[in-house]
């Protein structure tokens, strides 16, 4: 109730503060719309379509919004670079610009959603700015230190974060990441799990195929985890590794389809399968031991993770000795094996959309601080990417993928 409170007095604020709230976190549709309009409004330079979308989002009607329309626009006809995007928002608060700091996460997300990974970086650094403001401390209410918990790891600010977390109340999930944080009613619940997982050495496989052979690295662990792992697909498993699972965590898109044929392609053998919600519970549990992980929801500046920070975050509630990540890039390239529940896109422009729902920064982050920090390790293709630092990695991902427009 009391959150609920919270919500409501953010929105008598304007929906340009609602913008950093989870229910505004799924930038993906909006990102469309966006791209929708821009696509209208390309052959002039008016940009009334698109400064339409933004008008319903409290963005100002103003020269630096023209400009960096203008300088989109450009871009894609390939008549000026990426370059002196970045250059104007750098300079910013010459124009006086006051978005809010969701506002800039949202400008984020649009230029992510069109292949433009460097300016999607520098925006996101700049809504990283200014959130302390007594202000937004009135505006945020109880959500205000889980906000600004969720920045500072985001923005890799590790020293200030923990001095913050051992301040702050109601900060569960953190805390327990990082300290011997004990909720009863969890631990009651989640107990034998806790057994499998507590002071073991674990290694969760990814969707990658491996750029060498760890069968035998993988088959010393305690603990082996797949994601969305199926009967039907073994013979491709074994390429990887020669054992079996002893915990599966399946996503909600493949939850659904193994609804439609009864669960019957779910590895019931296992020793625990983990889901995300309750939805498919009451079914699973009549086949396999199954349990249902805490919300990660606000772990993260913006946006949702996927499934394999999903796992990892789980993972580490229940203080393993290790944990190994094999077969993972964070989306540098997408060379999936047929093993893997979900197949990868068929166009890798449609792929930077899809970025703006599971925000890659966020989930870099989360990771590369989890890396620095001790928590995880990796194969040798994870930890050359996590080694890079975000500003690298967006200039990685730069390369791999197009800048990209809807029908265009």
């Amino acid at each position: 109730m009391r959150i609920g409170i919270g919500k409501k007095i953010t929105s008598l604020f304007g929906l340009k503060y609602e913008l950093l709230l989870f229910d505004y976190r799924n930038r993906n549709p909006r990102a469309i719309k966006f791209q929708e309009a821009f696509l209208k409004d390309i052959k002039t330079d008016e940009f009334y379509y698109s400064f339409n979308h933004l008008k319903k989002l409290d963005f100002p009607n103003n020269l630096f919004i023209k400009k960096i329309l203008l300088l989109v626009k450009a871009i894609f006809k390939e008549e000026d670079s990426e370059e002196n995007l970045i250059l104007l928002l750098e300079k910013h608060q010459e124009y006086n610009i006051k978005l809010t700091n969701g506002q800039w996460l949202e400008l984020s997300m649009y230029f992510l959603s069109m292949g433009l990974f460097e300016s999607a970086y520098k925006s996101r650094q700049i809504s990283y700015k200014f959130f302390k403001s007594l202000k937004n401390r009135i505006v945020y209410q109880l959500n205000f230190n889980k906000l600004f918990l969720a920045l500072l790891f985001d923005s890799c600010d590790i020293n200030f974060f923990k001095a913050k977390l051992k301040n702050t109340s109601k900060t569960d999930f953190w805390k327990k990441l990082f300290y011997d944080f004990k909720d009863s009613k969890q631990s009651l619940v989640d107990s034998e799990f806790k057994n499998l997982i507590h002071n073991k050495r674990i290694a969760i496989i990814g969707p990658l195929e491996f750029n060498r052979d760890y069968s035998s690295e993988i088959e010393k662990y305690d603990v082996i985890i797949e994601l969305n792992g199926l009967k039907s697909k073994r013979d491709n498993i074994v390429k990887k590794y020669h054992g079996f699972p002893d915990i599966i965590y399946y996503n909600n898109s493949q939850l659904e389809e193994q609804n439609k044929i009864d669960f019957d392609d779910v590895i019931d053998s296992v020793k625990f399968v983990v889901i995300k919600n309750e939805k498919y519970y009451h079914k699973l549990i009549k086949k396999c031991k199954t349990r249902v992980m805490p919300s990660t929801t606000m772990l993260n500046w913006n946006g949702s993770f996927s499934m394999m920070e999903n796992v990892v975050a789980d993972v580490l509630l229940f203080k393993p000795k290790e944990i190994k990540i094999y077969g993972v890039n964070l989306y540098t390239s997408f060379n999936y094996d047929k093993s893997y529940g979900n197949e990868p896109p068929d166009n890798l422009k449609t792929i930077t959309l899809n970025f703006t729902v599971h925000d890659i920064f966020s989930q870099y982050s989360f990771m590369h601080n989890l890396y620095n920090l001790g928590l995880i390790n990796g194969d040798d293709v994870f930890e050359e990417v996590l080694k890079l630092g975000l500003l690298e990695y967006s200039r990685k991902m730069k390369k791999t993928y197009p800048i990209f427009l809807l029908n265009h």
